[in-house]
């Protein structure tokens, strides 16, 4: 687990990302595995971005989407987000494909979500909104008719051109949800 007020895990995070770890890194990070968080459980932690699991593996890390999907806000209904890959300037259709994770650039085929679920964005969709890769959210609404996700996101600003030229209102009042086709 990461904490912000752990500066040398986030040094430690950093070396991930860039493919720098030494032997010794990788015995802190194993010390932390599996080890309870205070506060893990608690669904208002992950909505909030106060929570955050890091994993190594895809297989864990669907495992855990899963767990905490169906054992957090019990109440909430489960909504599916089936992946379609468009290609251009084909003669026939190619049907379904299955892809691997390294192929889908470790993306699900599958995205179930439903209210409260963080998210996190993985590509741009606007420099200039700040609807970038890596900003952080939760779901506050779906609008399965009109195929819309309204996100919170934890960073103020974010969005307010997607909100102005919106469509669609979420039905929940919300002054700060933006819509993600």
């Amino acid at each position: 687990m990461r904490s912000q007020e752990d500066e040398y895990f986030g040094e430690l995070c950093d070396k991930i990302a860039n493919e720098r770890l030494t032997t010794m890194d990788m015995s802190v990070l194993e010390s932390r595995c599996d080890i309870p968080c205070p506060g893990e459980l608690d669904h208002e932690s992950f909505k909030n971005g106060k929570i955050m699991i890091l994993c190594l593996e895809n297989n864990r890390i669907e495992e855990l989407n899963q767990a905490y999907l169906h054992g957090l806000n019990k109440e909430s209904k489960i909504y599916q987000f089936k992946s379609e890959d468009r290609f251009v300037h084909l003669s026939e259709n190619v049907g379904e494909v299955e892809l691997s994770y390294t192929e889908t650039g470790n993306l699900a085929s599958v995205l179930e979500l439903k209210i409260d679920t963080p998210v996190i964005l993985t590509k741009n969709i606007s420099k200039i909104d700040g609807l970038l890769n890596g900003k952080r959210g939760y779901v506050h609404e779906i609008d399965d008719k009109n195929n819309i996700i309204w996100v919170e996101f934890y960073e103020a600003g974010i969005g307010s051109i997607a909100r102005y030229r919106a469509k669609f209102q979420p039905k929940n009042a919300s002054k700060t949800a933006v819509p993600i086709y």
